[in-house]
């Protein structure tokens, strides 16, 4: 009814010991060093990622905390969001297909992206000499997200709004709805707020937002859909057009039906001028008055996937299962 098989290991004792051994482990590898705020000794200084040079709570020493954290500026992560079939970036951390990993790194309110010694340790030296070419002494402190999960231990319950909708979204992949399909299983995690001042990063994050949320919709079931309540679209209408008609259909005043799909016809239509067919005047005319009103772009995208979240939970709660 119970018994036992002993399977002996087929590495030796030494072996685990060495692999677990950075000194031995990793003997003659290089380490960079980075620009750090030095929390326990409260000061900003450079702080080496070799094995040895920092240490953790429980060693009596005045060398810094491995979780020392340096800063970057913003740029950092832009090789990895170019490249999707070699990287995986998620919105706390990175992983080189076949290769390495960062744990985790969060942007602060300065638009910083930050990081920890223990972890930079971790990348290649070469990863770390990109790192640290965007090296900088801190402008403000780690996120509230960082400070709340990595130090007090807590579970971060602050809304993100792209968090959110990719939430309901893979919820919709999983009941494989009959008016929506996720075109490719990799837009979920694509999609990450612009870090930068660039437009080509915004727009870029504007067709990523757009391929996974409106380029889903299916015409077909939204038309019969629409015509079953007593609607009558025209042969031209869109897959969002075919949305309103539908939540006309079910009973929603025109101004909230209206307003319900303002947000998605936004990102289609953004992502259409940006990614295409405007000219050079009307983009620059364009982005001046999206700066007026929201002070970045970023601050601008932010707020487009908070409406957009609002919008597909409207659309998720009228249309149902």
């Amino acid at each position: 009814m119970r018994g036992f098989h002993i399977v002996h290991p087929v590495i030796t004792k030494s072996e685990v010991l060495r692999r677990h051994d950075y000194t031995q482990r990793d003997a003659g590898r290089e380490y960079a060093s980075f620009i750090a705020y030095d929390w326990k000794n409260k000061i900003v200084r450079e702080v080496s990622t070799a094995p040895g040079a920092t240490a953790n709570y429980f060693t009596e020493s005045d060398l810094p905390f491995e979780t020392t954290p340096a800063f970057f500026r913003p740029e950092v992560l832009h090789r990895y969001k170019s490249d999707s079939e070699r990287f995986t970036l998620e919105s706390r951390s990175i992983l080189c297909r076949g290769g390495w990993s960062l744990s985790t790194f969060d942007v602060n309110e300065a638009g910083q992206v930050h990081s920890y010694i223990v972890y930079l340790r971790d990348l290649p030296y070469e990863e770390q000499l990109h790192w640290k070419a965007h090296n900088e002494r801190p402008k403000a402190s780690i996120s509230r997200r960082a400070m709340t999960t990595d130090f007090e231990g807590s579970w971060h319950h602050e809304y993100d709004a792209l968090s959110s909708l990719q939430e309901i979204l893979q919820q919709w992949y999983i009941k494989q709805l009959p008016w929506w399909t996720l075109r490719s299983e990799k837009l979920i995690n694509v999609v990450h707020y612009p870090v930068t001042a660039s437009q080509d990063e915004w727009s870029d994050e504007l067709l990523r937002l757009d391929q996974l949320v409106v380029e889903g919709f299916d015409k077909k079931w939204l038309k019969a859909k629409a015509e079953a309540h007593g609607r009558r679209p025209d042969v031209s209408f869109g897959s969002l057009k075919l949305i309103e008609e539908c939540l006309l259909g079910l009973g929603f005043e025109p101004r909230d039906a209206s307003g319900t799909m303002a947000s998605l016809k936004e990102v289609h239509e953004l992502r259409t001028k940006m990614k295409g067919h405007a000219s050079g005047g009307e983009a620059t005319a364009l982005k001046k008055k999206l700066l007026k009103e929201h002070g970045t772009l970023g601050a601008h995208f932010r707020g487009l996937c908070r409406k957009c979240d609002e919008s597909i939970r409207v659309i998720d709660t009228a249309l149902g299962d």
